[in-house]
């Protein structure tokens, strides 16, 4: 048996030490790049979901200040937890219950001695959960409306 054959040459081993390398190198760029796209897909869902509760805002907003103007109901009414029913929102709405209970408005008025005018200002927000002082999303309206004295 002949003695050099049996250890591996020093090309032989550093061709092998330097394969294990690049392996290793290309399992972590690859490790790397799919974690920075989770982050990416992490911070788009983030602004959906803000982008959501701020059209929500708003539609809850417009929903009590239309019910407002039509003179459904009296501005004092509306003012609290929203409620389903208090604004008629669409029956998918509606059936998310526990998702409400985290919405709020506040109704304001003000006369403005112009022609019998009302300011009326409606803020729809979303609490971050139950009991938080947190706002996730708002809205405020401002309109003049002609209300009488007993807000209906």
């Amino acid at each position: 048996m002949n003695p050099r054959r049996a250890a591996p040459p020093t090309r032989l081993r550093a061709r092998r030490g330097s394969l294990l390398l690049e392996c290793l190198l290309a399992l972590a760029l690859f490790i790397g790049g799919g974690l920075s796209i989770l982050a990416m897909i992490d911070l788009a869902s983030g602004s959906v979901e803000r982008s959501r509760d701020a059209l929500r805002a708003a539609d809850v907003a417009r929903s009590a200040m239309s019910r407002i103007e039509a003179g459904l109901v009296s501005p004092e009414s509306l003012a609290g937890p929203v409620r389903a029913g208090d604004l008629g929102l669409a029956d998918d709405d509606a059936g998310d219950a526990e998702a409400l209970t985290l919405w709020e408005l506040e109704v304001t008025t003000e006369p403005l001695g112009v022609g019998g005018l009302t300011r009326v200002r409606v803020r729809a927000f979303l609490r971050a959960g139950e009991g938080s002082d947190t706002e996730r999303a708002s809205c405020t309206l401002v309109e003049a409306l002609p209300l009488t004295r007993s807000g209906s």
